[in-house]
């Protein structure tokens, strides 16, 4: 009977692991499934044990909870709420299950007790209905959405504390069940309150649920305002870049006449200064780079200035196509995004190690995006992913959002890799058709 129980054990968390591979999202890690089962049939020893033990049910329910929740903490890159939620929700349907799987035969069938635990002659017959009781709540739960939702450390808290009596007095009430009381009604009292107590708690985690729906929600919109607000910096930069362009263009005829009237007065020492404080004003102010491509000279050439006033070295190689999807602004978007983080990357270090290299090129019908800087080496990476390292996180962090956001929108790729001296971005657009046709311009500063 213990091996029947084990695999029971074992069912009931194959069930859990199933619902949470639709639920959250795995961790990259070799060999993911082969280590889930291996993870599976180790929990359901430690379940088996902890029946064995004679310990109180409760304890039985509660340690289930544990090692479903490390199981979600080890495998599976979410937020703590989602981790603890569907944790939870599992349980509770796990005590449903029970609920009816043993409260009907006994009350409604007059089936003994003692026939449905272990040992007993209906015990097969009754868990494999326990199983499938789970199997149909499961299957309703994976209709549910699979959106990310927030709590706060309080909500959090109370969910936790919430829960853990809730799932208290239903086990409670389950055993009760199984005792015989004088008074009929008792159990009628008790039976009702089992499920008054389960519509209460489960309209309380629909109620939270949808509380940090509407909390992921609501920053969602406010990272997309600010994030709307940094392209429209982005844009204002380039315009402001192109401004500055046209004006050079309206000085470059003053200093035209100016050297004119010089040599006409043949004043050849003044003449050679002029011409090398114009140069010296052009290098300093003025970048160009000329791809084929107007908005991408713009960002570029903007982004070359800021560096230039950053003390940062430059190298970068363009060779744009003009089959590239992306709009004006998803582009100013994606390249402003990657530089600005490479920008305030390199500002960390010292001026001597400021590098910053960049290229753009087709390969393979696709467009590659690729650019690389030294860094500090200090990361913050939660879940996998990188998170910003400033205080106020909404408003930063944004930047490898967006670029996520566009790369995806073009079914594109985006591969980051952090590591201890370098930081370094790779992203592949596919283009709309199989030419490669582009201009290329290639300079080192």
């Amino acid at each position: 009977m213990y091996l029947w129980e084990y695999t029971i054990n074992f069912l009931q968390f194959l069930l859990f692991g199933l619902l949470i591979n639709k639920k959250l999202e795995r961790k990259n890690i070799p060999y993911i499934f082969q280590l889930q089962f291996l993870a599976i049939l180790f929990a359901s020893g430690v379940l088996l044990i902890i029946n064995l033990s004679k310990m109180p049910p409760i304890f039985n329910t509660l340690g289930f909870l544990v090692l479903a929740f490390l199981f979600s903490m080890i495998f599976f890159n979410a937020l703590f709420t989602s981790q603890i939620f569907w944790s939870i929700a599992y349980v509770t349907i796990c005590i449903f299950s029970d609920a009816i799987n043993t409260i009907t035969p006994t009350k409604l069938l007059n089936i003994p007790i003692s026939e449905l635990l272990e040992g007993g002659s209906k015990r097969i017959t009754i868990t494999l209905v326990y199983i499938l009781l789970i199997s149909i709540f499961v299957v309703i739960l994976l209709c549910f959405t699979t959106k990310t939702f927030r709590l706060s450390f309080g909500e959090k808290i109370t969910l936790i504390f919430l829960s853990i009596l809730c799932i208290t007095i239903e086990e409670s009430i389950v055993i009760s069940q199984t005792y015989d009381y004088a008074n009929s009604n008792f159990h009628r009292i008790i039976f009702i309150l089992f499920f008054l107590v389960m519509f209460l708690y489960l309209s309380l985690l629909i109620l939270i649920y949808n509380l940090g729906l509407q909390r992921e929600k609501n920053r969602e919109l406010m990272e997309l305002r600010i994030a709307s607000k940094l392209e429209q910096t982005q844009f204002e930069q380039m315009i402001g870049a192109t401004s500055e362009i046209r004006f050079m263009k309206h000085d470059i005829q003053n200093h035209l006449e100016a050297i004119k009237s010089l040599n006409s007065n043949s004043k050849s020492k003044e003449i050679d200064s002029y011409i090398n404080s114009l140069i010296h004003s052009i290098n300093n102010n003025y970048l160009i780079v000329s791809s084929g491509n107007v908005i991408l000279d713009s960002i570029i050439s903007n982004k070359l200035v800021l560096c230039k006033k950053e003390n940062i070295t430059t190298d970068y190689t363009l060779h744009f196509s003009d089959d590239c999807p992306l709009s004006a602004t998803e582009l100013c978007s994606l390249i402003g995004n990657i530089f600005d983080n490479a920008i305030e990357a390199c500002k960390k270090i010292p001026v001597e190690n400021r590098r910053i290299d960049f290229c753009i090129k087709p390969y393979k019908n696709m467009l590659s995006f690729t650019i690389e800087n030294p860094t500090d080496g200090i990361y913050n990476i939660e879940n996998g992913i990188i998170q910003t390292t400033k205080k106020e996180s909404l408003a930063h962090g944004l930047g490898l959002k967006r670029i996520q956001s566009i790369v995806d929108t073009y079914n594109g790729f985006m591969e980051i890799k952090p590591d201890t001296n370098s930081f370094k971005v790779s992203i592949m657009i596919p283009l709309v058709t199989s030419s490669q046709n582009s201009i290329g311009d290639e300079n080192s500063k």
